[in-house]
């Protein structure tokens, strides 16, 4: 579905900003939003963080619903969206599932469309992701056809199936 990306490569960030879809620029900005409200100062830590953590975004017949790996996603953050997106209507849900730091923000949303959607529904969905899927979320978003802009191979220790 998405596209391989080596995040190793010099050029991982110029080719993963030409492969961002609308959902991903949403998920990137919720991302910045959440960190940029709780981080008062920008050192070398502090990036790390923002490094660890991943906002997916999916667009549904019921509106946009947002999931992270390990920040929860506030109402600030949500308002403000609202205003970037410039639909001051627009219905958005924030999703937890499973533990904190396991289920990837990607694994989060598919378990949730799961219980609310059959799997023919979400079908051809478009899943907005900060920054490229690692294998087990790529393999997973594949098995329900949901689209997604890119994904990675290195190995990833916390992951937890929805």
């Amino acid at each position: 579905m998405g596209r391989f990306i080596n995040r190793k490569d010099p050029d991982y960030h110029s080719r993963a900003l030409e492969l961002k879809t609308d959902a991903d620029l949403v998920a990137s900005i919720v991302l910045a939003l959440n960190f940029t409200r709780r981080i008062k100062s920008q050192v070398k830590s502090t990036q790390g963080l923002i490094q660890n953590d991943c906002v997916a975004a999916c667009f549904t017949p019921e509106g946009l619903w947002l999931a992270a790996n390990s920040q929860s996603i506030r109402e600030p953050e949500v308002a403000h969206l609202r205003e970037e997106l410039c639909d001051h209507e627009m219905d958005i849900y924030t999703v937890v599932n499973g533990k904190k730091n396991v289920m990837h923000a990607e694994m989060q949303l598919l378990h949730e469309l799961l219980s609310e959607y059959t799997a023919d529904d979400i079908r051809g969905l478009e899943m907005g992701v900060s920054k490229p899927c690692c294998t087990p979320c790529r393999e997973e978003l594949d098995k329900f056809g949901i689209r997604y802009s890119a994904y990675h191979n290195d190995k990833v220790v916390n992951w937890q199936k929805p």
